[in-house]
C-alpha cells in the first residue's frame, strides 16, 4: 500500500535486502564522510555525488551538502537533513530551504513518526520548484529571475550522514505515497519492494533502516 499511515509496518515487514551494519550505525564498511567543510585553504574538495531518484529529487551524503554555490548550481533549492549528528551548514541553510529531522542511525529510532512531515516536505519542494520551471518556461518570452532552477535538474536533497540508510529510508516512504511522476501527473503509489527496487538501481549501495 502506498497509503503514509501503512508505509511504517510495510518497511518493517519487507526485508529484500540482508541488512548491513551501515543500516544499524556509524560503523559500515565505507569511512563516514568528515563532519566538516569542503573546503580547505582555498582547495575544492567537495564533491557531488547524489543520486538523482526523479525529476525534482536527489539523494544523498551530507558532504553533497556542504556547498551552496554547486547546490545553486544544481537547483537544489530545498534540502532534508535527517542525520541528528550532521548540522546544517549555515551558508547552505541561508540561500536554502532546509529541514533538520534529528535521526540516530540505530535499529530503534522510530524513523517511522517522521514519515509524514519529511514527505510533505519533499512534496512541498518539488512542487514550488516545477512551479517555478513553469514559470521560466512560459513560452511567453517571461522568465523568473529568482529561479535558478531548469527542467533537467533541481528541488530538494535528502541526506543523511552517508546517503545509505536514514535519507534512504525516508525516500522510500515519499515514493510509496507520492510515486516518481509528480511534476507532470498526479501521484502515483509505489509500493515498498516497487520502491526499493527503483531506489537500488540508481543507488545500488542504499540499504534502508528495517
Amino acid at each position: 500500500s502506498g497509503n503514509i499511515a501503512t508505509t511504517a509496518a510495510s518497511l518493517a515487514s519487507s526485508k529484500p535486502v540482508t541488512p548491513s551494519t551501515t543500516s544499524k550505525g556509524l560503523l559500515g564498511a565505507s569511512p563516514a564522510p568528515p563532519l566538516t567543510s569542503g573546503h580547505s585553504g582555498g582547495a575544492r574538495r567537495w564533491n557531488f555525488s547524489a543520486t538523482k531518484i526523479c525529476d525534482g529529487l536527489f539523494l544523498g551524503s551530507y558532504v553533497d551538502a556542504m556547498n551552496p554555490d554547486e547546490l545553486q548550481a544544481m537547483g537544489i533549492t530545498h534540502i532534508l537533513n535527517v542525520a541528528g549528528e550532521c548540522p546544517v551548514e549555515k551558508a547552505v541553510g541561508e540561500r536554502c530551504t532546509t529541514k533538520h529531522v534529528e535521526l540516530r542511525d540505530h535499529s530503534d529510532e522510530d524513523i517511522g513518526a517522521v514519515f509524514d512531515e519529511c514527505s510533505q516536505f519533499i512534496r512541498s519542494g518539488i512542487e514550488k520548484d516545477a512551479a517555478a520551471v513553469a514559470r521560466k518556461d512560459d513560452g511567453n518570452g517571461n522568465s523568473d529571475a529568482s529561479s535558478s532552477t531548469s527542467s533537467a535538474a533541481g528541488g530538494v536533497l535528502v541526506h543523511c550522514r552517508m546517503g545509505v540508510s536514514r535519507s534512504t529510508t525516508i525516500v522510500l516512504a515519499y515514493l510509496m505515497k507520492f510515486g516518481t511522476h509528480v511534476r507532470t501527473e498526479g501521484p502515483v503509489e509505489l509500493t515498498y519492494n516497487q520502491a526499493f527496487d527503483y531506489v537500488k538501481s540508481l543507488r545500488p549501495e542504499v540499504s534502508p533502516n528495517l
